[in-house]
């Protein structure tokens, strides 16, 4: 009769945790993914080469992984290496540290978050390549990480380990970083470049590189983004700027020839939110509608193709588009990787993702890329492939040890508790296994079993 009630509450409790999951933001890296749920718990899957999926290990996972408890507020992605500022305003930084990108005054990546010892003012962050970008509440603007093209904004070539203040007497609202160049817009509306201009990527009708924040323009802009050699800005009245490299269509003007200016895209839509890739770019327009344009051999605008847009199209016809992250780019060997792109409807049930996903960064539990938005990315239910393993797994429910046997060879298998979070994991290549289970507390756990590209998951009840 124990087991039964048991059984009801832990049935009950499984679905409701389903039905409250939702999500606040995301971010693309390169081959890897952070998203926030909307309890404030961090979730990462992808690519995890530097530790940048911040699980404490540098195994990769195709499907959303909580790394986290529920406290903090956003997060954000740069090439390999990924950040989050928490409900209490302190920053915390993991993954790739060659560079000193994690701002934590040394080199040494890092597999799970750190916290920076910089207090608890932080406000906003914007992620490059290898540098960063951030905003303390007062509005004054930090920086560190690589930067010998002047990207930090310091005035110098050398790369930052800590965060250092860029001019005191400028106070700023938006920021962002791309490739090797930064862009800022000030509290009068002023926009701002600085770093690497081989491609008029800063708009100043130059090829010259900045050290430190120049003026582009004096209009009132509220918003800027940044891709890997091109720049996108918004101002008061929804009008979108772009400028920079447009080898790829990346500025969406009709053509493949690049601007040094600022060039308004004339195109009949109010815009409230843009987003540039590594070579690709998006915005929403005031009635929630989601554009796309630039490259996107692997699907990463979602339009259903491959094809390369040097205009704005219409992702689907849905209206309802609240977020949208595209991938940072990492320039390696003469290729500029980071090909996926994730997305947040208005109700937040649901992640939405395309473009690239031999990394797994897609969320899907597979390694397929997709050139349509799906729609499913959510809780770990979601996570399951269409093919799964024959099994069986005895006794259950138990209060000791559990006994796996199948026809095939097992790879891996994982245990989560019923927030999805990751207590164990073993690697092994047999057709049967055992698991200790008499040690956790009682309650619901899911065993996640791998066995070539094959997966399957098992709801396991420990009692006392």
């Amino acid at each position: 009769m124990i087991i039964s009630y048991l059984y009801v509450f832990l049935f009950a409790y499984e679905h409701e945790v389903m039905a409250q999951h939702s999500w606040s933001d995301v971010k693309c890296g390169t081959e890897f993914t952070i998203a926030l749920d909307g309890n404030g718990a961090i979730w990462t899957w992808g690519i995890n080469l530097a530790g940048q999926l911040g699980n404490g290990t540098m195994d990769d996972s195709t499907f959303p992984v909580k790394i986290t408890d529920e406290s903090y507020r956003l997060v954000e992605a740069g090439a390999l290496s990924s950040y989050a500022i928490d409900v209490n305003d302190y920053l915390w930084a993991w993954g790739l540290n060659g560079n000193g990108q994690l701002g934590i005054g040394n080199t040494d990546n890092q597999l799970s978050p750190v916290m920076l010892d910089e207090g608890n003012e932080w406000w906003k962050i914007a992620a490059g390549q290898v540098h960063i970008l951030a905003l303390k509440k007062d509005s004054s603007l930090w920086a560190w990480g690589f930067n010998y093209a002047g990207q930090v904004g310091f005035g110098d070539t050398l790369d930052h380990l800590t965060p250092v203040l860029i001019d005191s007497s400028m106070k700023w609202v938006s920021i962002a970083a791309g490739g090797y160049h930064s862009l800022g817009v000030t509290k009068d509306g002023k926009l701002y470049a600085w770093g690497y201009n081989v491609v008029g990527q800063l708009g100043d009708s130059t090829m010259i590189t900045r050290k430190v924040p120049t003026l582009i323009d004096s209009a009132d802009y509220v918003q800027v983004s940044a891709g890997f050699e091109y720049s996108m800005a918004l101002d008061a009245e929804g009008q979108l700027y772009v400028w920079g490299f447009n080898g790829n269509g990346q500025l969406g003007l009709g053509d493949y020839s690049s601007r040094y200016y600022p060039v308004k895209l004339e195109a009949e839509n109010t815009w409230k939110l843009i987003e540039s890739g590594s070579s690709y770019a998006f915005a929403i327009n005031s009635e929630n509608e989601l554009f796309g344009w630039g490259f996107n051999t692997l699907g990463q605008l979602g339009t259903g193709n491959s094809t390369q847009y040097n205009y704005p199209v219409q992702i689907g016809s849905e209206n309802d588009w609240k977020k949208v992250s595209a991938a940072t780019g990492l320039y390696y060997s003469g290729y500029v990787y980071g090909m996926h792109s994730l997305g947040i409807k208005n109700d937040s049930s649901a992640l939405c993702a395309t473009g690239a996903n031999y990394g797994g960064q897609l969320g899907d539990s597979t390694t397929v890329s997709s050139d349509e938005f799906n729609c499913s990315i959510g809780y770990l239910n979601d996570f399951l492939p269409s093919m799964e393993l024959e099994l069986s797994v005895f006794p259950n429910p138990t209060n000791g040890d559990v006994f796996i046997q199948s026809d095939v060879i097992l790879d891996e298998i994982r245990i989560y508790n019923a927030s999805s979070s990751l207590l164990s994991q073993q690697i092994l290549s047999s057709d049967n296994a055992k698991l200790s289970l008499g040690a956790y507390p009682p309650g619901l756990y899911y065993m996640w079993i791998k066995s070539g590209q094959l997966v399957t998951r098992k709801r396991i009840l420990v009692i006392p």
